[in-house]
Protein backbone atom coordinates (compact mmCIF):
# COMPACT_ATOMS: atom_id res chain seq x y z
CA UNK A 1 0.00 0.00 0.00
CA UNK A 2 2.80 2.44 0.81
CA UNK A 3 4.45 1.84 -2.60
CA UNK A 4 1.27 2.82 -4.44
CA UNK A 5 0.91 5.92 -2.26
CA UNK A 6 4.55 6.89 -2.99
CA UNK A 7 4.08 6.50 -6.76
CA UNK A 8 0.88 8.58 -6.69
CA UNK A 9 2.53 11.33 -4.63
CA UNK A 10 5.64 11.36 -6.86
CA UNK A 11 3.59 11.65 -10.07
CA UNK A 12 1.48 14.42 -8.55
CA UNK A 13 4.60 16.44 -7.64
CA UNK A 14 6.15 15.84 -11.05
CA UNK A 15 3.06 17.14 -12.86
CA UNK A 16 3.14 20.42 -10.92
CA UNK A 17 6.55 21.43 -12.29
CA UNK A 18 6.64 24.06 -14.99
CA UNK A 19 8.76 23.41 -18.06
CA UNK A 20 12.00 25.41 -18.17
CA UNK A 21 12.02 28.44 -20.43
CA UNK A 22 14.57 28.15 -23.24
CA UNK A 23 16.58 31.36 -23.32
CA UNK A 24 18.06 32.67 -26.56
CA UNK A 25 21.03 35.01 -26.97
CA UNK A 26 20.14 37.61 -29.64
CA UNK A 27 23.34 39.68 -29.40
CA UNK A 28 26.42 37.45 -29.07
CA UNK A 29 29.13 40.03 -28.25
CA UNK A 30 27.75 43.40 -27.14
CA UNK A 31 30.26 46.26 -27.39
CA UNK A 32 30.74 48.99 -24.78
CA UNK A 33 29.52 52.39 -25.98
CA UNK A 34 26.98 51.08 -28.50
CA UNK A 35 23.20 51.53 -28.25
CA UNK A 36 21.01 48.49 -27.64
CA UNK A 37 17.36 47.71 -27.11
CA UNK A 38 16.88 45.60 -23.98
CA UNK A 39 14.18 44.28 -21.68
CA UNK A 40 14.39 45.24 -18.03
CA UNK A 41 12.76 42.96 -15.42
CA UNK A 42 10.83 41.18 -18.23
CA UNK A 43 8.38 44.11 -18.19
CA UNK A 44 9.67 47.17 -20.04
CA UNK A 45 11.70 47.69 -23.20
CA UNK A 46 14.36 50.40 -23.10
CA UNK A 47 17.01 51.85 -25.41
CA UNK A 48 20.33 52.54 -23.76
CA UNK A 49 24.10 52.72 -24.09
CA UNK A 50 26.14 49.78 -22.82
CA UNK A 51 28.39 50.96 -19.97
CA UNK A 52 30.15 47.68 -19.20
CA UNK A 53 29.88 44.21 -17.73
CA UNK A 54 28.38 43.89 -14.24
CA UNK A 55 30.91 41.62 -12.48
CA UNK A 56 28.87 41.11 -9.30
CA UNK A 57 25.73 39.84 -11.05
CA UNK A 58 27.80 37.79 -13.52
CA UNK A 59 29.49 36.03 -10.61
CA UNK A 60 26.17 35.47 -8.78
CA UNK A 61 24.14 34.11 -11.71
CA UNK A 62 26.83 32.44 -13.82
CA UNK A 63 25.79 34.22 -17.04
CA UNK A 64 26.94 37.59 -18.35
CA UNK A 65 25.17 40.68 -17.03
CA UNK A 66 25.69 44.20 -18.32
CA UNK A 67 24.91 47.75 -17.15
CA UNK A 68 23.10 50.18 -19.45
CA UNK A 69 22.64 53.93 -19.15
CA UNK A 70 19.28 55.38 -20.20
CA UNK A 71 18.77 59.18 -20.39
CA UNK A 72 16.63 60.54 -17.53
CA UNK A 73 14.08 63.33 -17.72
CA UNK A 74 15.21 66.74 -16.38
CA UNK A 75 13.11 66.25 -13.20
CA UNK A 76 14.60 62.81 -12.55
CA UNK A 77 18.12 64.04 -13.35
CA UNK A 78 17.78 66.71 -10.65
CA UNK A 79 16.75 64.05 -8.09
CA UNK A 80 19.43 61.56 -9.16
CA UNK A 81 22.28 64.02 -9.46
CA UNK A 82 23.22 62.56 -12.85
CA UNK A 83 21.54 62.77 -16.29
CA UNK A 84 20.91 59.03 -16.72
CA UNK A 85 19.44 55.90 -15.12
CA UNK A 86 21.52 52.72 -14.82
CA UNK A 87 19.81 49.39 -15.52
CA UNK A 88 21.32 45.90 -15.12
CA UNK A 89 20.48 43.46 -17.91
CA UNK A 90 21.26 39.81 -18.64
CA UNK A 91 22.81 38.73 -21.95
CA UNK A 92 19.49 36.99 -22.66
CA UNK A 93 17.52 40.24 -22.31
CA UNK A 94 19.44 42.24 -24.94
CA UNK A 95 17.16 42.33 -27.98
CA UNK A 96 19.16 44.06 -30.71
CA UNK A 97 21.72 46.72 -31.53
CA UNK A 98 20.36 50.11 -32.53
CA UNK A 99 22.31 51.61 -35.44
CA UNK A 100 23.87 55.01 -34.87
CA UNK A 101 22.37 57.75 -37.05
CA UNK A 102 24.95 59.83 -38.84
CA UNK A 103 23.96 63.40 -39.66
CA UNK A 104 25.50 64.58 -42.91
CA UNK A 105 25.50 68.30 -43.70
Amino acid sequence: MSIILFIFTYNKLDMARKPKEIQVINVKNPKVGKMYEFVWAKISTYHGTLIGENAGLTKSYGVKWYSFSVPASPADAAKLGRPYWIYPCSIFDIIKEIPQIKIVK
